[in-house]
């Protein structure tokens, strides 16, 4: 995933700058001169959308001046190879700007330099954003602990800031991690040590510390009473990025107060709701097909107007069910009937309920032996929902592509088969969730069939080794048990 701009934009040095003549001479002058040239021109070819060309011109500034002393041409060549990472990301090469990032935190990350200091600390924000984006959590962490444990006791207004922002993100990093207690201590640490500071950026992040910790609270008495904290300590504040979050603060308790008048009711129809969605599900799981289909249409037409975000997404979620129910009794033209329903409804909508329609719908097609058909719809699954980062929409994309595949082999394509499994593993092998790697897993296992069946033995024990390098030291006991299975086959190969 890009390294996101929402610490650090696309830097630039502005004009060419013309340094007076000091006591460093004219040679370190025209070094300065010449770096600060490069980088714009950088810059300006980015900006043209000339990607390869602006990579380059970093480069050359890189090579030419990487060494230089001077803090003025350091700091161009540090810009510019954070500018590198940019345009890496805009040409979708994550794993090369991630390396730049580490090149750069290797030459530049004890420099004492102000302005160096908090472009690093500012890039290694957003690279840890990267990191949880690509499913990496504890480098997440690790990251921002090196801001942390690196910056944090610096008295630079700029780098300051940064320190705030690592705090709030390792906090928000916790609790993705279900440690609420620790996350709300972080919280808590920040306010201690930034909440009187001066600095309008720090004031600015102080208060949406304190609004991210309400949210984490879940307690609406407390969390009103934090809000209520911001409006006295800033709501007379003229910034307006601080006046946005006591905007935003406001707003909140609105809300909270809001809910607590109609939470009676809200409860009550939330309640019947989720009662009848769970029965009809058990029904459809104990074979009771038909029962759970009346459930589901019953559902539909108690709540399928309450205007309930929570209420919607069930109703959503009951369709996708009666879907699934309808391909099981094999009523697959029904199947996809409420498929095209649901999107006709609910429109082009993301989540569970949306791509779980989808995907059986090309189920529906697949048992109608419309494999190409199916395989269409597959294709629409990724590109609709391939920027969805919930762990449940990523399995059925998993699902999706290792359904393609195998459809792609019935119709004789194997070539084509494997370079979708090739697909899955570029795009979702390195994800933590087990139930998305047990799909990676078995695509590998298929691409090693196919040398098999082609009779070439040696690569089909490379593709075993490769799924046990990789996965063999994973603890979830499917995967384990998936893994026994390659190992026999693969000892079963050699001689």
């Amino acid at each position: 995933m890009p390294l996101v701009g929402i610490i650090l934009p696309m830097l630039t040095l502005l004009a060419l700058l013309a340094f007076p003549q000091t006591s460093l001479g004219a040679d370190a002058h025209a070094r300065e001169q010449e770096a600060r040239a490069l980088f714009n021109r950088g810059y300006d070819l980015d900006e043209q959308g000339k990607l390869d060309e602006a990579i380059a011109v970093y480069d050359q500034l890189d090579q030419r001046f990487g060494r230089d002393k001077s803090p003025d041409v350091r700091e161009s060549v540090a810009s510019g190879l954070v500018n590198k990472i940019w345009v890496l990301n805009q040409q979708d090469k994550p794993d090369a700007a991630l390396a730049v990032c580490d090149q750069i935190e290797a030459r530049f990350g004890q420099d004492k330099t102000p302005i160096i200091q908090s472009l690093i600390a500012a890039m290694l924000i957003n690279k840890s954003v990267s990191l949880r984006e690509n499913g990496q959590p504890d480098a997440e962490i690790a990251t921002l602990d090196l801001i942390e444990k690196r910056y944090g006791k610096t008295k630079l207004d700029e780098t300051r800031r940064y320190v705030a922002r690592t705090l709030l993100y390792k906090g928000k990093a916790l609790k993705r991690q279900k440690k609420t207690e620790e996350a709300l201590a972080i919280y808590d640490l920040a306010e201690a040590r930034f909440g009187h500071d001066d600095f309008l950026d720090t004031r600015a992040q102080v208060a949406e510390i304190l609004i991210t910790k309400a949210i984490t609270l879940e307690q609406p008495q407390a969390a009103i009473a934090i809000y209520e904290q911001i409006e006295s300590s800033f709501g007379e504040d003229d910034d307006k990025d601080v006046q946005a979050q006591v905007a935003e603060a406001r707003e909140h308790a609105r809300k909270i107060k809001g809910k607590a008048r109609a939470r009676a009711d809200l409860r009550a129809i939330d309640h019947d709701a989720h009662t009848l969605f769970n029965e009809a599900v058990k029904m459809a799981q104990s074979g009771q097909s038909e029962t759970a289909l009346a459930r589901f249409a019953q559902l539909d037409a108690r709540f399928g107007d309450d205007e309930s975000p929570e209420i919607q997404k069930l109703v959503a979620m009951a369709l996708a069910n009666k879907g699934v129910t309808l391909n099981q009794l094999g009523r697959h033209q029904a199947a996809i009937a409420i498929s095209e329903h649901l999107e006709a409804r609910f429109g082009k909508t993301k989540g569970v309920a949306a791509i779980m329609a989808r995907f059986n719908q090309a189920v529906a097609l697949e048992r109608l032996n419309d494999l190409a058909a199916a395989n269409l719809v597959y294709d629409q699954i990724e590109k609709r929902f391939a920027q969805e980062k919930s762990p449940e929409v990523m399995e059925w994309r998993a699902m999706a592509l290792y359904n393609k595949g195998g459809n792609l082999n019935q119709l004789g394509k194997p070539q084509a088969a494997n370079a979708v499994y090739d697909q899955l593993d570029k795009r979702l092998g390195q994800h933590q969730s087990p139930d998305i790697r047990k799909w990676v897993i078995r695509a590998l296992e298929n691409k090693g069939k196919y040398f098999y069946r082609q009779g070439k033995f040696q690569a089909t024990v490379a593709v075993f080794d490769q799924i046990d390098k990789r996965f063999g030291k994973d603890t979830d006991p499917d995967i384990q048990a998936m893994l026994k299975t390659v190992r026999a086959n693969k000892t079963s190969l050699q001689p």
